[in-house]
């Protein structure tokens, strides 16, 4: 959870150590899953479906975001 500061910058405090990585993907990847989803329901159907592009810490993370974000393009 981010936590607004005096200054007016965030803190971003999270209830596991800084270092845990984390699994995480794109919003890309993310829609292209979903896209082969919705288009093949039969062979979906009823299943679940995992989805992991990289497992990242919190840091590598705001880093990240920092720099504008992760693209595929």
């Amino acid at each position: 959870m981010d936590q607004q500061q005096d200054d007016g910058s965030f803190m971003l405090a999270m209830p596991y150590p800084a270092s845990t990585k984390i699994p995480t993907c794109s919003s890309d990847d993310t829609g292209a899953l979903i896209h082969s989803i919705l288009s093949g329901r039969e062979e979906y159907y009823g299943k679940t479906v995992a989805l992991i592009g990289d497992l990242l810490t919190e840091e590598d993370r705001v880093k990240i975001w920092a720099e504008g974000g992760l693209s595929s393009s």
